[in-house]
């Protein structure tokens, strides 16, 4: 917790520089606080105070009835004590937010609140248990809609037929000839399968048969029987359900992540793949991001100078995506639609040991949860610039309003006319808009991790792990450095040299640059370290840090081997290396490693 504090009696000398305000009081309020609450504080009540701060931006002026976990200053504008010098500078006497504020004030409050915001750090029992709770709420709420009887489900399949047809025609009829190349994916599986278990212990699925006949996906030519690779295909009457688990998110709420089993998983990635490739090359679609988020960061950016779109966040977005919606999405494609539903999981596990059917179509996890939902939220966003522009569902209409949608996940840009209409259609099918992330009238927005005010990025850094303790912690260790260089970057310098005392006692660091490979410090000059001159090489070279996976011995031979090979050679660029068949990652374990690294 010393770390801790010095970090935060550093970032808060760093603001008050920047904004040229005095934070002596409100080091000591914190301090306090943090000696009353513990890391809860940091974690979780000073992120509320960045999030109320946010909907004061966007409603233009100061709500008193926000900031109740702190004490307010006695007047007629009741301003929280803490950072109330900034916050005065922000909101005028009568509580109105001042025409031309400084982004360094926005962005200085944010910073100290959010900075342990993303702590990777697990959340209480009483904490998951509720997440349990929200996660079989969210399916006894979904279980109360009916697609089939939704008001807006005919402009949403024709929509969608218009938009989506070209792609879904093509991959349909990639599928019927038995084109897509599946793949195992790098994650865990509900079968605790090791990478290479997935290949030798597979299991194929009597439904799965159905689309995905197990001589053209699982065997690596038609010389190998059945039996031959797979030892225990259709032997099972009863299916494997996902398995929920909760990960890291924050410490306030978990990451709800369903775990696939390998053989469904190795069906949605065939499918995956192709579908996301056809979707960014189709000029209908064009709207759709699945390999960058940078549109929608340049998009937020740039509204919230112009304010002409609304950046929109969805809570539970992945888990709310009812499975007759998709079914209706994919139209009169059967083929196609018996594909991805001979795929999907159809019950889950929960952390409590209960058995749970699904009507969501999937959570996060699914190789097609984040295509299938974007489709989803592409379409009724079009829809929703129809309806707000009285328009009929045609060609001609559509093809006018898609450059003014971008959608990344969840991640909703849309014109601020469309905002009414957006959230009635989302809400009429049991979406959630997160009206704490959505902004649509102020000067700020945010979208896919981009926070802007009036064009400026005001991005807070985050410390994603705590503080090492020694220098064994070499994930922790690698994940500060990142932070200092990204604060120091940021101009914080009081902040970067603390992380340096820090990381000090470890190692002694080296200058890189930002493509180096090893871990090191970054500048403004261009500092680079040089140890010796490589005449083999021809270089300047210096003994670095290098973070490696750790691996583990994970072997896979026989006809197995050889489907790996076929796989891994047409799914990959790089070449197949020996130790790919003798060995594993092992997941979030990282290792530094002494290296020469060219200079």
């Amino acid at each position: 917790m010393k770390s801790t504090q010095a970090l935060l009696t550093a970032m808060l000398t760093d603001v008050g520089m920047n904004t040229n305000t005095s934070m002596d009081r409100d080091l000591m309020r914190i301090r306090s606080r943090i000696k009353d609450e513990g890391l809860s504080f940091l974690t979780i009540t000073l992120p509320s105070f960045s999030k109320d701060l946010d909907r004061c931006l966007e409603n233009g002026y100061y709500d008193p009835s926000l900031f109740r976990a702190f004490c307010k200053v006695r007047g007629s504008v009741r301003i929280p004590k803490l950072f109330s010098g900034i916050l005065s500078q922000i909101f005028d006497c009568t509580g109105r937010l001042h025409t031309n504020v400084n982004p360094d004030l926005v962005d200085g409050v944010r910073q100290i609140c959010l900075s342990f915001n993303k702590l990777k750090k697990g959340c209480t029992d009483d904490r998951q248990a509720k997440a349990v709770i929200q996660y079989q709420s969210c399916e006894d709420d979904l279980r109360t809609f009916r697609p089939n009887h939704w008001s807006n489900l005919n402009d949403f399949r024709r929509c969608a037929r218009i938009i989506f047809g070209k792609v879904f025609a093509r991959l349909q009829l990639e599928l019927s000839s038995n084109e897509l190349i599946p793949k195992h994916g790098p994650g865990a599986v509900a079968e605790y399968f090791s990478l290479n278990g997935k290949y030798s212990d597979l299991y194929w699925s009597k439904r799965l048969e159905r689309t995905f006949p197990i001589v053209d996906y699982a065997l690596p030519n038609y010389g190998h029987s059945v039996d031959d690779v797979l030892k225990n295909a259709f032997t099972s009457r009863t299916e494997l359900p996902v398995r929920v688990v909760f990960v890291p998110k924050t410490q306030k709420t978990p990451r709800v992540i369903a775990i696939e089993p390998a053989h469904n998983q190795y069906a949605q990635q065939a499918i995956s793949g192709r579908l996301m490739q056809l979707i960014e090359s189709d000029e209908m679609c064009k709207g759709i991001h699945f390999t960058s988020n940078e549109f929608n960061r340049e998009f937020a950016r740039k509204s919230s100078v112009t304010r002409k779109y609304a950046t929109l966040d969805l809570s539970e977005a992945s888990d709310r995506v009812h499975a007759g919606l998709v079914f209706h999405l994919l139209g009169d494609y059967s083929l196609l639609r018996s594909a991805i539903f001979d795929c999907r999981s159809k019950y889950a596990l929960l952390p409590n040991g209960k058995t749970v059917g699904l009507k969501k179509f999937s959570s996060m996890g699914s190789a097609l949860c984040f295509p299938i939902e974007s489709m989803v939220f592409y379409t009724i966003c079009i829809l929703s610039g129809l309806r707000a522009g009285s328009l009929p569902v045609q060609r001609r209409h559509i093809d006018k309003l898609i450059n003014d949608v971008h959608v990344f996940g969840d991640d909703l840009i849309v014109p601020v006319p469309w905002c009414v209409a957006l959230t009635d259609i989302l809400e009429s099918a049991r979406f959630k808009v997160n009206t704490s992330k959505s902004f649509s009238l102020g000067p700020f927005r945010e979208s896919c991790g981009m926070d802007a005010y009036e064009g400026y990025n005001i991005t807070p850094v985050y410390f994603r792990q705590e503080i090492p303790k020694s220098r064994k912690e070499h994930s922790r260790i690698v994940a500060l450095i990142a932070s200092r260089n990204q604060f120091y970057k940021k101009g914080f310098w009081a902040t970067t040299r603390c992380i340096d005392d820090i990381l000090g006692r470890f190692f002694d660091l080296h200058h890189t640059c930002d493509t180096s490979p090893s871990v090191g410090l970054h500048s403004f000059l261009n500092w680079r370290t040089i140890s010796r001159w490589n005449s083999s090489l021809h270089r300047f070279e210096f003994r670095g840090l290098v973070p490696v996976s750790r691996e583990r011995v994970d072997r896979v031979n026989g006809v197995h081997r050889l489907l790996k090979y076929f796989l891994r050679s047409y799914n990959s660029t790089e070449p197949v290396e020996v130790r790919d068949f003798n060995t594993s990652t092992v997941r979030d374990s990282v290792v530094l490693k002494s290296r020469w690294i060219p200079s």
